[in-house]
């Protein structure tokens, strides 16, 4: 597991059963993570050269806050913003 963090965020790469396959976690309020997204992030927050490509899943999903439990059936889970 790589964990880099600093200015631009956090974003985690866990390694997955196979041929240099990683899942890649970033935090960020995107709700329609791209590949450019995380080819982005991987740039800025990662090690120089990072490559991120052949996506199999990409989604965004939101951290609720301490306390807060998840809905019954399907939501959209949208972080509140900091006043």
């Amino acid at each position: 597991m790589l964990g880099f963090w600093g200015p631009a965020g956090i974003v985690g790469f866990f390694p997955l059963p196979g041929d240099k396959r990683h899942r890649m976690m970033v935090s960020d309020e995107t709700e329609n993570p791209t590949l450019a997204f995380f080819q982005e992030a991987a740039e800025a927050r990662a090690l120089p050269g990072t490559k991120v490509s052949d996506p199999r899943w990409m989604v965004s999903l939101c951290q609720l806050p301490h306390g807060e439990s998840v809905p019954s059936g399907p939501c959209v889970c949208r972080r509140r913003r900091r006043a």
